[in-house]
């Protein structure tokens, strides 16, 4: 299976638009450490994510 066809290919996308719908949020509120980090943290996890499905399509 492709890896833009799988399902953790998806999650990795919808965990990153939900950390960023909460990094505006916090930005809105003036918290412009906290949306860093989540924004960070979100980034971490999608290319996490895509480099272990990479290896199991491989």
């Amino acid at each position: 299976m492709a890896i833009q066809d799988s399902t953790q290919y998806k999650l990795a996308w919808v965990y990153v638009a939900l950390f960023c719908v909460c990094a505006v949020g916090m930005v809105w509120r003036g918290q412009w450490l906290y949306a860093l980090v989540s924004a960070v943290m979100a980034t971490g996890f999608a290319v996490f994510r895509l480099r272990a499905d990479a290896r199991d399509d491989a």
